[in-house]
């Protein structure tokens, strides 16, 4: 049972005594909310949502599961409200300034770079930059210092969830701001604690050469302990393990979600190949 459970985790759920089907299982994976955390602004703190979470993670080992905290997302005070552009292949984004209205959305323009064709887009503020990177590291910076100190001892952290260009719907930019503002700023904290830093889940609506890419960019394979992705089958696994095996780096390969399905034969159809 339990070699197999060093495989298993499930997203968003937590072990319940008597439940049989923990004992398969040895990760759980929940967001950290940023907003959840400092909802008015970064002087402040819930104390509550914190001490919740503490509880989780001390509940989830009494049943040997271990819990992936997954820091996410900008909080909507500290979105950013500057106007700015950018471009994802073909199409160019101008986000204007935020003054009033509602907080939580930031009104765009997609301009087709071919035809010249504009058309309005919202965003979620959620989803953006945040205004100052410094209130990101503030947050991640508390968020660490707390989970990782005992009885909690949490060691691997998890920053954001699917960023990508295309657009997953959870990062509204380029990878490359992703990384100096998201990523990098992060890791660089998470490691100065000794914690272990778990890439943010590389969706499969990208390809595998582009997670390569984006990483040898910006020189981030030494702030990672574990390459993440999502939904990639075989030949992904492949890739990666091959490019780890070339360098001759120490990172495990993780898959964060996978199986969002009710079909029983994933999992005797799939894990055999993975294993």
């Amino acid at each position: 049972v339990r070699p197999f459970a060093n495989f298993m985790g499930v997203c968003q759920g937590d072990p319940k005594p008597g439940q049989s089907h923990w004992q398969h299982l040895s990760w759980c994976r929940h967001d950290f909310s940023w907003q959840r955390t400092q909802p008015k602004g970064s002087d402040s703190w819930d104390e509550a949502y914190v001490a919740a979470w503490k509880k989780r993670i001390l509940t989830n080992r009494e049943q040997g599961v271990e819990t992936l905290p997954t820091f996410s997302y900008t909080a909507v005070w500290a979105a950013r409200r500057r106007a700015w552009s950018f471009t994802i292949g073909k199409k160019r984004y101008d986000v204007a300034a935020f003054t009033d209205g509602d907080p939580r959305q930031r009104e765009a323009t997609e301009t087709d770079l071919d035809t010249g064709k504009a058309i309005p887009k919202t965003f979620k503020a959620s989803r953006i930059p945040p205004q100052d990177v410094r209130h990101w590291q503030a947050f991640v910076e508390s968020a660490v210092t707390e989970l990782s100190q005992a009885p909690y001892h949490v060691k691997y952290f998890q920053i954001w969830n699917e960023a990508n260009d295309p657009f997953t719907g959870f990062w509204v930019g380029g990878m490359d701001e992703y990384m100096t503002e998201i990523h990098l700023p992060a890791a660089k904290i998470i490691r100065a604690h000794g914690g272990k830093v778990v890439y943010g889940g590389y969706p499969c609506n990208g390809s595998i050469p582009h997670y390569l890419a984006t990483l040898d960019r910006h020189h981030a394979w030494d702030t990672l302990d574990v390459l993440d992705v999502h939904y990639f089958g075989m030949a992904a696994w492949d890739q990666l393990f091959n490019r780890v095996q070339r360098d001759g780096r120490q990172l495990a390969i993780w898959q964060t979600e996978v199986g969002f399905t009710r079909s029983r034969e994933w999992v005797p159809n799939n894990y055999p190949r993975f294993f």
